[in-house]
């Protein structure tokens, strides 16, 4: 019964990737039909997937006009997402399937496997990542996080200096905060750190923090919650820069060589023209 009730819902999220399952089968057909009918295929399979690849090209024009009346950004983001894989479709038919020999077109294909791959690969971060950034804590401005994270270690630093004061000359803090925090602090986050279940140095700090806590005081206790309140914002500071990070680098690949891609196909149709006889 909870199936039969959860299924309109089902359908409703992922009828978009129906619709282009269908149109790519669709487009198969076709070219299939053309093959037999028509010649050469490869220029109407062509023509389509140049189409395509300019009308995936709007998303990005669509992003820097927002304030005209074009439609929503979730719908041209479903647009773009749904006409790319009928794209790679058409690339396979376009190629029949096989990998081109000459120099120019393998360039011109390696592009737009690139283009492709990193389209799903940022289609999957931006699915994957956006969730973890709000779980892991207050969402911060990347460009704020460097300096947050000097704040940070000077911040924990003064604590290890004033421990020994406020525990009756008690070198505890100090000896672990040279021991272990120090280098955990000033290190500089992993790129993929973002992408692992679990990090390796965080957990190593605050695990000897919390073999310490069996020989403290009530006073040491308290200054221990304050290092480990550090610690945990180190944690945050670290998966917050290499999500955000992950999130920008991926556009940094996408777009620079999505706009290779048109120059290469703009010279491609000049070749083909020119040699086909078409001129």
């Amino acid at each position: 019964m909870a199936a039969a009730l959860n299924l309109p819902s089902f359908l409703r999220r992922y009828r978009g990737g129906f619709f282009a399952l269908v149109g790519a089968v669709l487009i198969v057909g076709v070219v299939q039909v053309i093959g037999v009918a028509l010649r050469p295929v490869a220029l109407y399979s062509g023509t389509v997937l140049l189409s395509v690849c300019l009308a995936l090209a709007l998303f990005n024009g669509r992003k820097k006009i927002p304030f005209l009346p074009l439609g929503s950004a979730k719908a041209w983001l479903k647009f773009h997402l749904y006409a790319g894989w009928i794209g790679l479709v058409l690339f396979g038919c376009h190629l029949n399937w096989q990998w081109p020999r000459s120099g120019f077109n393998q360039a011109l294909a390696g592009v737009f496997l690139l283009v492709a791959l990193s389209g799903i690969g940022g289609w999957w971060l931006s699915r994957f990542l956006p969730p973890r950034l709000t779980a892991s804590g207050e969402p911060l401005t990347y460009e704020r996080i460097p300096r947050l994270r000097m704040e940070l270690a000077e911040e924990t630093g003064r604590l290890a200096v004033e421990s020994s004061a406020a525990t009756g000359g008690s070198s505890t803090f100090a000896d672990f905060y040279t021991r272990c925090l120090h280098g955990y602090l000033h290190a500089p986050p992993s790129w993929l750190l973002a992408l692992r279940t679990s990090d390796a140095d965080y957990r190593a700090a605050a695990t000897e923090l919390q073999a310490l806590r069996r020989y403290m005081n009530d006073a040491e206790r308290v200054l221990a919650d304050r290092f480990d309140a550090l610690i945990d914002a180190k944690r945050n500071l670290d998966f917050q820069a290499s999500a955000q990070r992950l999130l920008k680098l991926w556009l940094f690949v996408h777009v620079p060589f999505s706009a290779s891609l048109l120059l290469l196909a703009a010279a491609h149709v000049l070749i083909v023209l020119a040699f086909s006889g078409a001129w």
